[in-house]
């Protein structure tokens, strides 16, 4: 589907990943993937200014430096070969980015982590969204609060801007003696 949006056309694909065993079904993964129209070699990629954070404030928070080392690795083992992640005179000159962009995965797991050690029981699921870019070389804050079913996530840029935001849902279980 294509709609017009803040940095000009859109198109939004939805790709799903089932993975299945001896026993069945054993997780389904859903992909809102959101391309946006090329713009001019040398061109600056307009940016969305990010959306104020979550109130009340987060119980937790976790200040992080990003570095082009951990998002390469990332990518790598994600076999994501997208150059936006780790080449950045592609990324400036070819997509008109500032710097690297941060791989939305990997947001969405460095909040999961940093919430862990705070939540009362394993998780169930997430849904995650990207709101807005966050470029390699920013000083990144991961926020969380537990919420009455779950927990609610966020990374804000050095603008304190909403960024990415996760919703976890846990399990009606309480933990066992096993690591979650």
């Amino acid at each position: 589907m294509a709609r017009g949006g803040v940095p000009g056309p859109l198109t939004l694909v939805t790709v799903t990943h089932a993975i299945s065993g001896p026993s069945g079904l054993a997780i389904t993964e859903e992909q809102d993937i959101v391309y946006r129209a090329a713009i001019e070699a040398g061109a600056v990629a307009p940016q969305r200014k990010a959306a104020p954070p979550p109130c009340p404030p987060g119980e937790w928070s976790m200040l992080r430096d990003l570095d082009p080392v951990l998002i390469f690795r990332y990518s790598a083992l994600t076999f994501n070969g997208h150059r936006i992640h780790y080449d950045l005179t592609y990324a400036r000159e070819v997509e008109g980015y500032p710097a690297l962009l941060m791989n939305g995965g990997l947001t969405a797991l460095l909040l999961i982590e940093t919430a862990r050690p705070h939540l009362p029981r394993p998780i169930a699921g997430y849904a995650a969204r990207a709101m807005s870019p966050i470029f390699v070389g920013q000083r990144v804050s991961f926020n969380g609060r537990l919420a009455a079913d779950g927990a609610l996530l966020w990374a804000s840029g050095p603008d304190g801007g909403l960024a990415y935001q996760v919703e976890l849902a846990l399990t009606d279980a309480a933990p066992t003696d096993a690591k979650q």
